[in-house]
């Protein structure tokens, strides 16, 4: 059972009647799949900037061994 808003990080209370979950904070009414969805593209957007930070660390990492080549030559 989801506890927290994807959006704002708000409560989310459940309503068994209309079979939604609603925030207490920012009021956003949402489905469980609508949940797993939005909690699913912001773990994307976390693995994509940690991987963009590998990839500029495998970058300079490379530039910085060629400055030392030339360097050595």
């Amino acid at each position: 059972m989801p506890t927290y808003c994807p959006f704002c990080g708000g409560r989310l209370i459940y309503d068994s009647r209309v079979k939604l979950y609603t925030c207490q904070s920012c009021g956003v009414t949402l489905t469980l799949d609508e949940i797993v969805t939005e909690r699913e593209k912001l773990a994307g957007l976390a693995k994509s900037s940690n991987t963009k930070r590998k990839d500029m660390q495998g970058y300079l990492k490379w530039w910085l061994s060629s400055k030392k080549q030339v360097e050595e030559s």
